[in-house]
Order: C-alpha cells, then structure tokens, then sequence
C-alpha cells in the first residue's frame, strides 16, 4: 500500500511565510519608532536647547501665581506641580486658552487655586516649569515642556 502524504502545499507555504514576516516587520517597526521622537524646533534648533535661554521670575502672592518673561523665549504656557505631604499635582493652568503666551518682558498673574483645583496649605512646594513652543518638521506647532531644573520652585505661604 502506498501511503499519500499530507502537507500544505508550496503556494499556501509560501504565502503563510511572507504573511508572518509583514506581521513581525509591522510589529518591530512600531516598536522601534516609539523610541525615535520627531524632531521639534525653535529658533532652528531644537526645541530643548531653547529652554537654556528662558528667564522668568515667579511668586505667589495669596492665590495669585505671578509669572514674569524676563528672557527673549516667549513662554506658551506653564507646568504647575503641587508637591504636598505624600501627594503630588500637575497641572497647566494656560492649557485651554486661546493665545496662552507669555511674551518677552510681560508678566501674569494666574489663580492657580481656580484654575488647576489645588487646594494648598501652608508649606506646600508649588513648583512652575515653563512650556515653550516649537514646530515640527511638516510645520505643525507642538508644546514642550522644559526639564524640571528649568522651573523655579515657590512655597505657599497662607495670608
């Protein structure tokens, strides 16, 4: 008796083959391109190197946050962390406005209790990190917030 062999044949072998490497290629393609970020500029150099030239002054007086741009980099917005016993809040309080900014030579004040629902007690370390804007290769405009060694760290004190 002859006995028939059962198998795939070369065709669906060879299809199932190219079909799992397109998968894996896929696979490790985004993989790989969480680890490569696009590249964002200000001034024609990277966005992160801007963050050298800010300078800003920041206070709170009662509730009032009071942000002063004394450099050449126009802030787009701020990063607010609240660092309380055990807890820690951030928080962007010009996040949702229209033209957020902070211009050279141009000071705000922004009530950071109404604005990011911090609710601060004495001793409370706020800490202000600037957010700048940038643009990306295809033109598009990106936030990007600085280091925190950019940022100036504050005590809330109660009236």
């Amino acid at each position: 008796m002859l006995k028939k062999k059962k198998g795939v044949s070369p065709v669906v072998a060879t299809v199932l083959l190219v079909a799992l490497t397109i998968i894996l290629a896929a696979i490790i393609f985004l993989w790989a391109r969480s680890f490569i970020s696009e590249n964002v500029i200000k001034n024609g150099e990277i966005v992160a190197n801007s963050c050298d030239d800010i300078e800003f002054d920041a206070e709170i007086i009662g509730s009032e946050l009071k942000v002063i741009n004394q450099g050449n980099v126009a802030l787009y917005g701020l990063a607010v962390r609240k660092i309380g016993a055990g807890t820690e809040e951030t928080c962007y309080p010009l996040e949702n406005e229209n033209s957020p900014s902070i211009k050279s030579g141009v000071s705000r004040g922004i009530n950071i209790i109404d604005k990011c629902n911090f609710v601060l007690s004495s001793g409370d370390s706020v800490k202000v990190i600037p957010v700048i804007l940038g643009e990306t290769d295809n033109g598009e405009r990106r936030a990007y917030t600085c280091d925190e060694s950019f940022g100036k760290e504050l005590t809330f004190e109660e009236i």
